[in-house]
């Protein structure tokens, strides 16, 4: 898919004047990773790759440590054959950290707006209050109005 750079850039400066910011900066390798990828027909995969990013992006500028891992931007997987099991699957400690400081970089940068934040993630409302319990974080609160 040759669209993938300006589609991306496009996604990335959507979400940075839905919050405000300035466009960033993309860098090279993240284009590269991203032309990689296959995106099975999914553009709104690629959205919320780029709105994730700029959520996390400190300093306008988008590397490539921002990018999910590699299930989203790594390599396509290659069609499993029916005769084969898929090995079980594992959550290493540091794929939770990250998702954790995610969330919490998104609650920050929406000031405590679980929709907005969720939207941010790209995903649910209901995901993201099930993952706030999951791991043990406070629900921001609605403020009261003086």
């Amino acid at each position: 898919m040759s669209e993938i750079e300006p589609l991306a850039r496009r996604f990335a400066s959507l979400a940075a004047q839905r919050l405000r910011l300035p466009p960033p900066e993309i860098d090279a390798d993240v284009l590269v990773k991203l032309r990689r990828y296959q995106w099975p027909g999914n553009i709104r995969q690629l959205r919320n790759v780029m709105e994730r990013a700029v959520v996390l992006a400190e300093g306008g500028r988008i590397t490539a440590d921002l990018l999910p891992a590699d299930t989203y931007v790594g390599p396509a997987p290659k069609p499993a054959s029916a005769a084969t099991t898929p090995p079980p699957v594992t959550v290493a400690a540091d794929d939770v950290d990250d998702e954790r400081q995610r969330i919490l970089a998104a609650l920050e940068r929406c000031a405590g707006n679980q929709t907005r934040a969720a939207e941010l993630l790209g995903i649910s409302r209901r995901t993201l209050v099930s993952r706030l319990a999951e791991y043990d974080l406070p629900r921001p609160r609605k403020r009261d109005k003086a």
